[in-house]
């Protein structure tokens, strides 16, 4: 058994670490209060600098790393609590605010907005190449690909196509993919006759889009599919 000094070192160690993490709480509450009237980008430094603080288990500078990967997937836990975590990490995550600020590509703009046709008018695109056949300038064919990518970027290869499909928004890190999905959480999708977020997500699919591809949660489409479907 324990002595009564142990116990008391114990008991100290214990209310020490209740008062810092009530203190911590109150500091992120402070935070949240005020964190929409300053500027989008006001907002990301201000959640880059809470996680460091309260050392909530991601390593930003990793995921900063890794554009079009899953960057850090340590579990989100601090002394705040992971829900306190995760709330901070779904404020900068809004999407809505990120459409306002103009923060997100046209890509991943019109992916969460459900607009299937610009989308495929974006990933089907026809660029026209001149390809001679043999070195014979007088048998030339032309050969059409897709363009899958902006206006900026005429060298169509396999790395572009990843930009397009992979490139990580807002501060949850969702894909493409992730936003249109993660859309049937606050929108009808399943029904509106004007949203097509299915067959976008159809498309990006069959394009290559990465279905495991998880956000800084380690969240993949499955539990926001999921989570959509019960709402609908």
């Amino acid at each position: 058994m324990p002595s009564n000094d142990n116990d008391e070192v114990i008991i100290d160690f214990e209310g020490h670490a209740n008062r810092e993490r009530v203190k911590q709480s109150i500091e992120t509450n402070q935070i949240l209060d005020t964190f929409t009237t300053h500027s989008l980008q006001k907002q990301k430094s201000i959640i880059r600098d809470t996680l460091s603080s309260i050392e909530v288990g991601t390593d930003c500078d990793k995921n900063d790393a890794d554009p079009l990967g899953d960057g850090d997937q340590t579990p989100i836990s601090s002394q705040i609590g992971a829900d306190r975590g995760r709330e901070i990490y779904s404020i900068g995550g809004d999407i809505h605010q990120h459409f306002v600020d103009n923060a997100i590509t046209k890509f991943g703009m019109t992916c969460a907005r459900g607009g299937v046709e610009a989308i495929r008018e974006l990933m089907n695109h026809i660029a026209r190449i001149t390809v001679t056949e043999n070195g014979n300038d007088d048998e030339e064919e032309e050969q059409q690909r897709p363009w899958y990518c902006c206006d900026d970027e005429k060298d169509i290869n396999k790395t572009n196509m990843a930009k397009l499909l992979e490139t990580r928004e807002t501060s949850m890190r969702l894909s493409p993919l992730l936003m249109i999905v993660s859309a049937g959480k606050n929108i009808d999708v399943s029904h509106s006759p004007f949203l097509n977020h299915k067959e976008v997500a159809k498309l990006l699919l069959k394009s290559g889009a990465n279905p495991r591809a998880k956000d800084v949660l380690g969240k993949t489409v499955a539990p926001y599919g999921a989570r959509a479907l019960r709402r609908n």
